[in-house]
């Protein structure tokens, strides 16, 4: 197993230090988004919103978040 686990990570080593920074970018903001989804049923089960007033946030905070990537991208 152990084996396995080096041969899978050994195309990866030696990469810039930019690459590792990037990928540990991503992780956190892929943990971010999944904010959503609980946020998501948190509304509807605590604060009683319907399935359509918690879906409309859920948009809104989609386009939020799209748009904020965008112009972070932009700033980087």
């Amino acid at each position: 197993m152990k084996n396995l686990l080096l041969n899978y990570f050994k195309p990866y080593r030696g990469l810039p230090k930019e690459v590792y920074v990037i990928f540990v970018a991503r992780v956190i903001n892929a943990m971010g988004v999944f904010v959503f989804p609980l946020l998501m049923i948190l509304m509807k089960q605590e604060l009683n919103m319907s399935p359509k007033e918690s879906g409309f946030v859920m948009m809104i905070g989609g386009f939020i978040f799209t748009f904020s990537s965008l112009i972070g991208g932009k700033f980087a």
